[in-house]
């Protein structure tokens, strides 16, 4: 429960309290004879029960309606002092000064001064009447004391309540930023997985095209043990596939866990990509140029993609024959070259590939993040060719991933 909770809760005590205590003193003015004492007629019982009743009913809704109670308790101090009393009634002079403080601390500033303007154009000449026109006494400056006490405490009380409340808002308003802040980064941390597995169920549909093809022409020419690898292979591609696809539509949905920690692939781990996609009838000729250099994580696991997706690309889309993949480690980039060739329609013209394209959409994000290029496309004789030029460190600190 925060402390404006408790505010609230506890104001109608504080109310009763206050109302109980203000019409007690009728009573009590009337016990030590200062109301029937002094001049005039006395009080009697009867007419000190009417000032408590409507002291204690007024207070009571004070907060409700802090100006109506204002007026009426001024009202009646001027009807209490009219009965027989020469000065102001001090039980009216008591809940005026308290109904004074409810607008101030309730009501603007102007409204507040106004009311205390007015509340001392009123008990100023019945103070005067008891002082017999003494203008600088204590009894007759007194309606200017409590007035502007009431106005400046009431103001202060009002003051203190706004500057919590912008505190309040403000803190609110940075939690919301902040959980919005949490939630984009999770949303945007499960996009990034999820194109990951994109990435990962797209090799692994590959290699179940190239070990089914390799599959139906062993069983053609009746080689059953190469037949029963490949179809081996197609298996274990599948499930994984499967899990993969699973893995994209729980992180989607929001249901997935975001906290991987399988180690990233990187270019140790080329070898082992390309003896995936390799078979009788579709080989990968490897050639490296220039002296190896170390390659931040991120720009290692970049490359690796750009392998992945090139080698993927090729075989959804090319022809069987031989695929060329060149590493190159130049002065400035580390240059991947992956070149296949595709088919042609009766006239030579090189359709447009099947599919959606995210896979080559999502190559040049990433090779993009770091600061690379990557160009893709068909050439004239017939080759797709897929070159990425990625640097051996990240333009600007990106995740490396090596926990996704």
């Amino acid at each position: 429960m925060n402390p404006s909770e408790e505010d609230r809760r506890f104001r109608p005590v504080l109310d009763s309290i206050v109302a109980l205590a203000a019409a007690s003193t009728p009573f009590l003015d009337l016990y030590f004879n200062e109301l029937s004492e002094t001049s005039g007629t006395p009080f009697s019982f009867a007419t000190a029960s009417m000032f408590a009743f409507v002291i204690g009913i007024s207070l009571l809704v004070r907060r409700r309606f802090p100006l109506p109670v204002l007026v009426l308790l001024l009202l009646g101090a001027v009807m209490a002092a009219a009965t027989g009393k020469e000065e102001l009634p001090i039980p009216f002079t008591i809940a005026a000064a308290v109904a004074l403080f409810t607008v101030a601390s309730t009501l603007p500033r102007q409204t507040a001064v106004l009311a205390g303007v007015v509340s001392i154009a009123i008990a100023f000449p019945l103070e005067l009447v008891s002082t017999r026109g003494s203008m600088i006494s204590r009894e007759s400056l007194a309606p200017v004391f409590w007035s502007a006490f009431a106005v400046a405490a009431g103001d202060a009380v009002r003051s203190r309540r706004i500057y919590v409340q912008v505190l309040e808002e403000r803190a609110r308003r940075a939690e919301e930023t902040r959980e919005q802040e949490a939630r984009a980064r999770v949303t945007e941390e499960r996009l990034h997985i999820a194109r990951e597995l994109h990435d990962i169920v797209a090799h692994h549909i590959a290699v179940v095209n190239i070990q089914a093809g390799l599959a139906e022409r062993a069983m053609s020419r009746n080689a059953l043990e190469t037949a029963a690898t490949a179809v081996s292979h197609v298996s274990e591609a599948a499930r994984l596939a499967l899990d993969d696809l699973s893995a994209v539509l729980h992180l989607l949905r929001g249901t997935g866990d975001i906290d991987r920690r399988d180690p990233a692939p990187g270019l140790d781990q080329v070898n082992d990509l390309l003896d995936s996609y390799a078979n009788a009838d579709n080989r990968v000729r490897t050639t490296i140029r220039g002296k190896a250099q170390p390659l931040h994580a991120a720009s290692e696991l970049t490359a690796y993609r750009v392998i992945q997706e090139a080698l993927t690309n090729a075989t959804k889309h090319g022809i069987l024959g031989e695929t060329h993949l060149t590493l190159s480690y130049e002065p400035r980039d580390f240059v991947v070259h992956v070149s296949n060739p595709v088919r042609t329609d009766a006239e030579g013209n090189l359709p447009a590939p099947p599919g959606t394209g995210y896979g080559m959409i999502g190559l040049h994000e990433r090779v993009d993040a770091i600061g690379g290029r990557v160009s893709a496309g068909p050439q004239a004789n017939g080759i797709f060719v897929v070159e990425a030029h990625i640097p051996y460190a990240p333009a600007e600190p990106v995740r490396t991933e090596a926990t996704s």
